[in-house]
């Protein structure tokens, strides 16, 4: 991939997760506001393409981290997965397919 393609893509890729992080915040505020905490923690799986570089697991995992609300855990010996925590996990299937949609997606996108 050349540069030109990889710093295009670090564009659309910065912009969509500081979006997503002002999501995060503000759904973490308001459960920390709330008279009930509305949790629904979960530990998930989010599986990762076969051949993925260790740049891009650090840049992945380390953004699931920075995302209030969910904490990379531990990297699959195999690097076939992630193992995330998520205050809000209560579809982990939606979560997950959440996750692969969007940030991994777009993470990716940085090292095609």
């Amino acid at each position: 991939m050349s540069l030109a393609r990889r710093i295009a893509a670090g564009a659309i890729l910065l912009p969509w997760f500081l979006k997503e992080l002002v999501k995060s915040c503000l759904q973490v505020a308001r459960d920390c506001i709330r008279p009930r905490l509305a949790l629904s923690p979960a530990i998930i799986r989010l599986p990762l393409r076969p051949g993925i570089s260790d740049a891009e697991i650090f840049l992945l995992s380390g953004l699931i981290t920075l995302t209030p609300g969910t904490l990379t855990l531990d990297v699959a010996d195999d690097r076939s997965f992630l193992l995330i925590h998520s205050l809000h996990g209560g579809e982990p299937e939606s979560l997950v397919l959440e996750l692969e949609q969007g940030m991994a997606h777009r993470v990716s996108g940085v090292f095609r």
